[in-house]
């Protein structure tokens, strides 16, 4: 079978225009190929931009909000700041705790 597709491919390569044909079918490949990421990134954008917008409405509606919901009062920005000051070997320490009780944690399977 290997062999046939190998004497089929040479007899291919005999042919006067055998380069150009596969030109035009390489380039037709790499036509469509392209058309399609540009679609498919078409929709992306779209998507992006609508997230975007959702985004700037939650952002611009929490501002000006009656109710009290986490992070419209300071209260996560105060956390992050405080987060700041614990040294390194702290956080590294409390990063090898997190880790052991992950992994003597049950899994399911």
């Amino acid at each position: 079978m290997q062999n046939q597709i190998m004497d089929y491919w040479e007899q291919f390569l005999q042919l006067e225009f055998a380069n150009e044909i596969l030109m035009v079918v390489g380039a037709v490949l790499v036509l469509i190929g392209v058309m399609r990421i540009i679609k498919s990134s078409l929709r992306l954008v779209f998507w992006v931009l609508l997230s975007g917008i959702g985004i700037a409405s939650v952002s611009y509606g929490m501002t000006g909000s009656t109710i009290n919901l986490p992070g419209t009062n300071g209260s996560l920005t105060d956390l992050v700041h405080q987060g700041k000051e614990i040294p390194a070997d702290a956080l590294r320490v409390l990063c090898l705790k997190m880790d052991l009780s992950d992994e003597s944690a049950p899994h399911p399977e």
